[in-house]
């Protein structure tokens, strides 16, 4: 049976690395999918086969937006499963889910603007029984479950730590998880940081 190894080193697995790196870039990157995504790999062995087999399990993509956004989905490849994080529009991610082939059973909320939550209730209605995780004391109330600073979530095999970061609005948290995806760690930071700067302090102060 094929059994999780997530410390497979070189020096137990007989993969040719530079050829695989080069393969996932290009499939991710560039002309195999025409996506882009990141990918987080799970090795596996099988003790009577002294070679590991890479399995692609998760998936980031972003979905792009109004003009200038993105969506962040969150794709179980193996199992056709999506998580979207503040999805502000709707029809984008519609779409982008039924050309991935995927169905959308989680979205996390970081706060409660509309263009962070303006496309959740009308996904709602083509996703009945989605779980849509949103920050407790929060202007937005349509959601199935509310967290707070120190709580955590599951998705599929992806663990979330959830942490208040008030200032661009007092209800605004972010979902961070250890779980490597393309070599590292993930953090869904909503408004509060981007690559370039923060989110405008509208509710906190510095």
């Amino acid at each position: 049976a094929l059994e999780p190894d997530f410390k497979a080193s070189m020096s137990c697995c007989e993969i040719n690395w530079p050829s695989v790196f080069q393969r996932l870039f290009l499939c991710f990157f560039g002309r195999e999918t025409g996506h882009l995504g990141i990918g987080a790999l799970l090795l596996y062995h099988n003790s009577h086969i002294p070679q590991a087999h890479v399995v692609m399990m998760f998936s980031i993509y972003p979905i792009p937006a109004f003009s200038d956004n993105y969506i962040w989905c969150l794709a179980d490849t193996a199992e056709g499963k999506a998580l979207v994080v503040d999805p502000g529009q709707a029809q984008p991610v519609t779409d982008y889910l039924k050309n991935a082939g995927l169905t959308l059973d989680t979205i996390l909320v970081t706060h409660h603007h509309p263009d962070h939550t303006g496309g959740i209730a009308k996904l709602k209605e083509s996703h009945p029984d989605v779980r849509i995780v949103g920050p407790e004391d929060s202007p937005f109330t349509k959601v199935t479950e509310t967290v707070k600073h120190g709580d955590h979530i599951e998705w599929q095999a992806i663990r979330f730590s959830v942490l208040a970061t008030p200032g661009h609005t007092l209800d605004h948290i972010v979902y961070f998880t250890e779980t490597q995806i393309n070599n590292a760690p993930a953090l869904f930071s909503g408004d509060t940081l981007f690559i370039g700067g923060c989110g405008r302090l509208f509710e906190g102060t510095p």
